[in-house]
């Protein structure tokens, strides 16, 4: 397998890598789970798809991109940690063309497992490597620089189905695919992409977790209307990165002719019953609570794929138990 050191660029904001897919745990651990004498970043090659996507404590610790070790040193370079759409891809690509006891059986391959890989970064603070919003994941035998020339030259390119990341325009925010919604406003973005957004009582998320679930449409577009008034720690900006837009002060909502949710329903106030003559100070307005929906849906997408993974396994994983304990039997009334 040929592995690149370095990601090739393909469009503004897009790259490429090509190289070792290694769990977390493994990378963690210092050794691969299933050889303990090797060392994990010096021998990916030696990491069976077994472990990749069969075992547990590897699955859940998601994916990270391994690439040639640099000048002077045997490890090879963890170069960026993939997404949740990632780490799925990693799963289904490897059963494709792996031999593992979920895997299709169509493949051939036992070890090492490498990948193209496609997307935008984002940088994270710490030693951490940053993490890559993945557009595609394909086999390694896929080209960075054929993928480049695609891109450039709009050549149809027949990658597996992916989830595509919005087009970039030069100078301004991700436009917002239709069906999709910007839970930052109209022409407003993340531009603190790797802060937590904590809300009491739902999961914690990424402001660009969040914005990539708004643009894919896993937020409900009515939900998603509400969400600019609590993502202010997601530092909202005209384009991303950018010195953050101080919002709007606070006004009186308008009046919804049209029904509501029945979580923001919940919190609208009662209607007045009389008219006023004297004036009256209006008091300060506070913000409808964040429909739990919004992050229920998040979690959901998020969650559904390892609990299919982990249902799969664990039928295998008995029906292979039950075939040891009939083999037992058998050796047993064979020995007596």
């Amino acid at each position: 397998v040929q592995v690149h050191a370095a990601p090739r660029l393909l469009l503004e904001g897009e790259v490429c890598f090509t190289g070792f897919i290694m769990d977390t745990y493994c990378i963690e651990r210092g050794t691969l789970l299933d050889n303990g004498s090797v060392e994990t970043l010096k021998g990916p090659e030696k990491h069976s798809i077994h472990c990749l996507v069969e075992i547990d404590r590897c699955v859940d610790s998601g994916y990270e991109i391994l690439t040639d070790p640099i000048e002077g040193s045997d490890d090879h370079v963890r170069v960026a940690k993939l997404d949740a759409f990632g780490n799925s891809e990693v799963v289904r690509v490897a059963r494709e063309v792996g031999i593992c006891s979920t895997c299709s059986g169509n493949g051939t391959q036992r070890k090492g497992f490498a990948a193209t890989v496609t997307g935008i970064q984002r940088e994270t603070a710490g030693p951490n490597p940053p993490t890559l919003m993945v557009k595609s994941l394909l086999p390694s035998s896929v080209n960075c620089e054929d993928l480049r020339q695609s891109a450039t030259s709009s050549a149809p390119v027949t990658p597996a189905p992916i989830i595509s990341e919005p087009d970039l325009p030069s100078g301004g925010c991700p436009s917002v695919p239709d069906g999709g919604c910007s839970i930052c406003g109209e022409n407003l973005c993340v531009g603190n992409p790797d802060v937590i957004f904590n809300f009491p009582g739902q999961p914690e998320v990424a402001c660009a977790e969040l914005q990539q679930g708004g643009y894919q449409g896993l937020i409900p577009l009515d939900q998603c209307a509400f969400l600019p008034d609590f993502v202010a720690v997601c530092k909202c900006a005209a384009s991303g990165g950018a010195s953050p837009i101080s919002a709007p002060p606070a006004t009186n909502p308008p009046v919804t002719i049209a029904p509501v949710t029945q979580a923001l329903a919940a919190a609208t106030q009662a209607p007045a019953t009389g008219v006023t003559e004297a004036p009256v100070t209006s008091p300060p307005v506070s913000a409808a609570p964040v429909p739990r929906g919004i992050f229920i849906t998040l979690r959901e997408t998020r969650n559904q794929l390892r609990a299919s993974f982990r249902k799969t396994r664990d039928g295998e994983r008995e029906e292979r138990r039950k075939n040891i304990r009939e083999r037992r039997d058998r050796t047993d009334v064979f020995d007596r």
